[in-house]
């Protein structure tokens, strides 16, 4: 079996109030996020099919033009080359992504302690 604890890995610092863990499979790409109270989310697109499962916090979050808020348990589909962004509300923000075909440019995430 192939199990892995979000709670060995290492977090990398993506930008000031977002840090991620990565972890890869054939073809998929699975990131946890954490994201600080009122960061900014800037727009952009990939060629990549996303979907977004909310853990904890908030989100104003727009796709294609459309706002809605989303909270814990909500999930975000993003097809691929669909505009999205948007900005976190004013508590400490967990999200799990998912990506397909993986994202290549993501460095995995390390063990604790490698």
């Amino acid at each position: 079996m192939n199990c892995i604890n979000w709670d060995e890995l290492e977090w990398d610092d993506v930008m000031p109030g977002m840090k991620r863990k990565v972890v890869h499979a054939e073809s998929f790409t699975m990131v946890l996020v954490d994201l600080a109270p009122n960061l900014d989310l800037s727009f952009h697109n990939h060629i990549h099919e996303q979907a977004i499962l909310l853990m904890e916090g908030g989100l104003e979050f727009t796709l294609e033009n459309e706002t809605q808020t989303i909270g814990p348990g909500d999930v975000v589909r993003i097809p691929p080359g669909a505009e999205h962004g948007g900005k976190v509300r004013d508590k400490h923000t967990q999200l799990i992504d998912l990506f397909t075909p993986q994202r290549d440019e993501f460095p995995a995430s390390l063990k604790k302690g490698a």
